[in-house]
């Protein structure tokens, strides 16, 4: 598909845009619309897996994070604020933020080999989640105590991932079996060397996920503004 670079260029500002936009609607309307957005990812989605074992297609599980966030962001969201809050910001965002770095910088080498319909669905999705993160973001304050709630997301997911891994079809293809396998770096090193590599790999993981967790949190404070019409809505 040619043209996806700028295709997913236009669409990622285009969210920021309609982002802002629903952080400056009172908080009911804003809440409505998140609300419909959220049942347009769960049942859009829930219909994506549900179907082909209905039609004997054989049994689909989501295991990649963005796969798994269609589900969990949009639960978190329709059933209101708590502690699961900063989670579904933070995975909306993330998952969102690093679709569109990958569409923007090599879309049509990493998927313009895929059906249009294909192609826009999938941006159709994490464009929903990336706006999720965004909004959230930028009308909520969220404590960095709320590290732990997201630690404990991140061992869900990779749990979850885990699980369900011998009903995924070609798991090695999947990014999420990559980062847990440490398949590049299984790769890269001799059998010896991969007594220290491997323990240095995942503490480096460890030590970007935390970094990742730091810098949501400096976003959201960042993003943050207190407005007259933020105070009287929320």
């Amino acid at each position: 598909m040619s043209g996806l670079n700028a295709i997913a260029l236009i669409w990622f500002g285009s969210i920021h845009r309609i982002a802002g936009w629903i952080c400056d609607v009172p908080a009911g309307t804003r809440k409505l619309i998140l609300k419909i957005l959220g049942l347009v990812l769960l049942t859009g989605n829930g219909l994506v897996y549900a179907l082909p074992p209905l039609l004997g297609q054989g049994l689909r599980l989501p295991a990649e994070f963005s796969a798994i966030a269609y589900f969990i962001v949009p639960l978190f969201i329709l059933a209101g604020r708590g502690k699961t809050g900063s989670w579904a910001a933070y995975s909306g965002l993330m998952a969102g933020f690093f679709y569109f770095l990958a569409m923007i910088l090599r879309g049509e080498i990493l998927y313009g080999a895929d059906t249009p319909s294909l192609i826009y669905l999938s941006m159709l999705n994490h464009g929903i989640l990336y706006l999720f993160g965004l909004t959230a973001i930028r009308v909520r304050l969220y404590p960095t105590s709320d590290r732990g709630v997201l630690m404990a997301g991140i061992l869900c997911v990779a749990s979850w991932a885990l699980v369900v891994r011998p009903w995924i079809e070609e798991p090695g293809g999947l990014l999420i079996y990559k980062l847990l396998d440490a398949s590049l770096i299984r790769a890269a090193l001799p059998q010896v060397s991969r007594a220290v590599a491997l323990p240095c790999y995942y503490l480096g993981l460890v030590l970007l996920i935390g970094l990742s967790f730091r810098v949501f949190f400096s976003i959201n404070r960042g993003q943050y503004q207190v407005s007259p019409i933020r105070i009287l809505s929320a």
